[in-house]
């Protein structure tokens, strides 16, 4: 391959990063159309598609470092990479946790309890197919094809929601794409859309909705083009209210009002800020106002839970063991509450290391009684293990409290924390840039004064190694304005999904999780475009 400055001709290299940028951006898109890849008969190609996206990556990543090594650079692959240093100790944290998982699958789940490999493994590749995803569009992912990506991504959630819409008001949800649903399966009138659970296509809404709406919360950017992405945002809010997914619903209001409270306006004067935050303790108070005084399916199935039924029954009686009440409700009639109680039991049994990775429904029925039986006397315990089976815990948190023990939980707790620092940092890097690029130093992203030099100044092989970079990042011209909103949203899906992850388990299907992580990825990368390299 032959390159110059601001002119790269197509080779071996720029062939690989395509094809591996193509692969990528299969995954995303394709992967919540085959029923969120939920099912092992989608999950691997989805996940066939992200090993092909590192492969051609590396190789392409390898001929070009190959190939600049032999031009005499010192840091062949320095100019290609452009990730900041907030993003690079993400993907440290995750390594660690990843390679932690790998030394957990090759122990037993408990003396004498072999583990299930099947199990083990896709559980692990959960976590390892986002990382690879995250590395890939690092390598291969210029700024315009994360351009197109997002876009593409935006495109993909209003699509998804038509679907689900056309499939709710035609059919009833009778189908789920070209399948039939069980009765079994039937959630009594809640959308799915391409789902198996109205809380998955949430979840996916969700998503889309905090793209678009930190599109309309960043500062800069028409407002043609934020009024067009707020209407989107409550387009997607229609089939999201439809699946009347109560923790869903509860994480978006909340992902929104921390974001709208914290992050959204920065950049703003204080004044607006405090504005702002009336306004959206206002609109918070207003909407629940507005949920609980009409009558609508959501109120009516919240009214319907038996913690609010518990609540309601024993505040009406005057009974002062109220939240004794609720607590006992909690933990052996709601199922969320019996579902993590199990977990913890299993988790006690090896508190430090825990069950092992996706053995949680191999284990289950040891763990689904309570601990209140006796064999002398002959007592049941009040919950027993022939009531249903389990495969999820319904609870993200506990499940990999549950299944990679306190050791595993510290590590990804330590993920998050620095996930959460590195994307303010790079949203704060976004929201500095002005709209026509003036912030951004012309030559911000060179490694040293003597790069400073014009090209016809340069040597041919300072030349090669600056010129891909210029060609795909273009120092000056500052990213869209979609594109410099996207730490914003990841921020919010973030706290959304986070929320949502206590009490459900989003974060097990693998399109949701693709798709978070090419925000996510988005989210860093074009920090790094806007003059954020060294944060």
């Amino acid at each position: 391959m032959t390159e110059d400055a601001g002119n790269v001709k197509f080779g071996f290299s720029r062939l690989m990063y395509v094809l591996g940028f193509a692969c990528a951006s299969l995954n995303v898109i394709v992967s919540p159309w085959f029923f969120g890849s939920w099912e092992m008969w989608w999950f691997w190609p989805m996940s066939v598609l992200v090993f092909g996206a590192a492969l051609f990556s590396g190789l392409g990543l390898i001929a070009e470092t190959l190939r600049a090594s032999s031009l005499g650079s010192a840091f062949p692959i320095y100019p290609h990479l452009r990730v900041p240093r907030t993003g690079a100790a993400v993907l440290l944290c995750m390594a660690l946790f990843l390679a932690y998982a790998g030394v957990r699958v090759l122990f037993p789940s408990a003396p004498g309890r072999e583990m299930v490999r099947m199990e083990a493994e896709r559980n692990v590749l959960l976590f390892l197919t986002p990382f690879l995803l995250s590395v890939s569009l690092a390598v291969c992912g210029t700024r315009g094809r994360l351009e197109f990506l997002l876009r593409a991504f935006c495109a993909n959630v209003v699509l998804v929601a038509a679907y689900a819409l056309l499939n709710h008001y035609i059919t009833g949800d009778s189908y789920i794409l070209w399948a039939p649903v069980e009765l079994s399966m039937h959630y009594k009138g809640r959308a799915i859309g391409v789902f198996y659970c109205p809380n998955h296509l949430c979840a996916f809404m969700n998503a889309g909705i905090a793209v678009f709406l930190a599109n309309a919360f960043t500062p800069g950017g028409g407002r043609t083009g934020k009024a067009l992405t707020a209407l989107a945002a409550a387009f997607l809010f229609w089939p999201a209210f439809l699946t009347l997914s109560r923790g869903g619903l509860a994480s978006l209001f909340s992902g929104i009002l921390a974001a709208w409270l914290t992050f959204a306006h920065r950049g703003r004067p204080p004044r607006v800020r405090a504005v702002c935050a009336v306004i959206s303790a206002c609109a918070v108070l207003a909407a629940c106002a507005a949920l609980f005084l009409t009558d609508n399916s959501l109120s009516r199935r919240i009214k319907e839970h038996p913690l609010y039924a518990e609540y309601e029954a024993a505040s009406k009686a005057g009974d002062g063991r109220l939240w004794e009440r609720v607590s006992d409700t909690f933990w052996y009639r709601f199922d969320r509450g019996t579902y993590i109680a199990s977990a913890l039991r299993a988790w006690r049994s090896n508190p430090v290391w825990g069950i092992g990775p996706g053995q949680h429904s191999n284990r289950w029925a040891e763990f689904a009684p309570t601990d209140d039986g006796s064999l002398d006397p002959l007592v049941f315990p009040r919950l027993r293990n022939d009531y249903y089976h389990l495969y999820e815990v319904h609870s993200d948190w506990t499940q990999l409290l549950e299944e990679y023990g306190a050791a595993g939980f510290v590590i990804f707790l330590a993920f998050g924390a620095v996930l959460v620092y590195g994307l303010s940092r790079s949203q704060a890097v976004c929201v500095s840039v002005s709209g026509d690029g003036a912030d951004v130093p012309a030559r911000a992203d060179l490694p040293n004064a003597a790069d400073a030099d014009p090209p016809e100044r340069q040597s041919g092989h300072a030349r090669h190694r600056h010129g891909r970079r210029r060609h795909r990042h273009e120092p000056g011209k500052p990213p869209s304005h979609l594109a410099k909103s996207t730490p914003l949203a990841a921020l919010m899906c973030v706290v959304v999904f986070a929320v949502h992850s206590l009490g459900d388990f989003s974060l097990q299907i693998p399109a949701i999780v693709w798709n978070l992580t090419f925000i996510i990825s988005a989210a860093f990368l074009f920090s790094a475009d806007c003059g954020g390299g060294k944060s």
